[in-house]
Formats: structure tokens, sequence, C-alpha cells
């Protein structure tokens, strides 16, 4: 029988070969442990993610290390922060309420370290640096973030 834990290593280890790069897998394999037991109680064990992996966040004028988790419906991001990643932070990003999406192949933000960046505006802006540059992960993300993204007007 599959576990939720089994779709979210599936996801991980799909993206990681997106990424062509195992220790990218592990790295995100990191974050999800950190914080398994946020993403169990926001993904339903029914549901299976397309994708789980490593981003950065750019959190106001924090910058976070998050796991981003795509659905059929939304985007997912959880993470730690605070002395010893005590404390813990996630948002649910629906399809449905984004506004706009931009995509740039080199991140302008030093912080990103010149990895690609999707920007997501709902209510507020998301900022998403998605690891390891030239890689075709990003893309294959931003492309099934636009295709689910409800036609305008």
């Amino acid at each position: 029988m599959t576990t939720q834990r089994d779709r979210f290593i599936d996801a991980m280890t799909k993206a990681a070969e997106l990424a062509g790069d195992a220790d990218f897998g592990k790295a995100s394999a990191g974050v999800y442990t950190d914080n398994e037991a946020e993403l169990l109680s926001l993904v339903p064990a029914e549901e299976h993610p397309i994708l789980a992996f490593l981003a950065f966040l750019q959190d106001g004028n924090a910058n976070r290390t998050a796991l981003a988790v795509l659905l059929e419906d939304r985007l997912v991001l959880v993470w730690t922060y605070g002395a010893f990643g005590r404390k813990k932070g996630s948002t649910v990003i629906p399809f449905s309420a984004i506004t706009r999406l931009e995509f740039s192949e080199t991140s302008s933000s030093p912080s990103f370290g010149g990895n690609p960046e999707i920007s997501i505006a709902t209510d507020r802006l998301w900022n998403l640096a998605i690891p390891p540059k030239g890689t075709p992960l990003a893309v294959d993300v931003r492309d099934k973030i636009a295709l689910a993204i409800p036609a305008a007007g």
C-alpha cells in the first residue's frame, strides 16, 4: 500500500530527475523531514503531489529555504525559520487565486544566487527561486502552473 509519505518521496524523486541532481533530491528530502507534520496536515492523504522540491522563498526581507509541493490545483509551501528552525511557516496558493505569473531564467536577487525565479501574484507577491540553474525543473513548474491557472475574463 502506498502511503502519503511515499507519494511525497515519489514527487521529490521526479523533481530531482528533472533537476538531474541526486544531491538536490537529498536536500529536498531534508526540508520535507523538517516540515513533514505540517505538509501532511495541508495535503490530504488521497492527493498525489505532482512535484515536490526545494525552493528559496523571499518572505519580506528574509529568505527562507522551503519545500514547494505542486498539486493539481494549488502550490503548497512550507518552511522553518528562527533559532534552530523551531518556527514553522506555510501557505497554500490556489491556482484560481493567481492574478499574475512571471518567470525569469536568472533571478535578479543576489540572495537567490542567479537561480531561475518564479513570481506568483495573488493577494500578495510570492517570489521563489528554484535551483539548480540550467535545468528543466523551473520551466516545468512554471508551465504546469500556467496551464492550471483559469483563463482571464
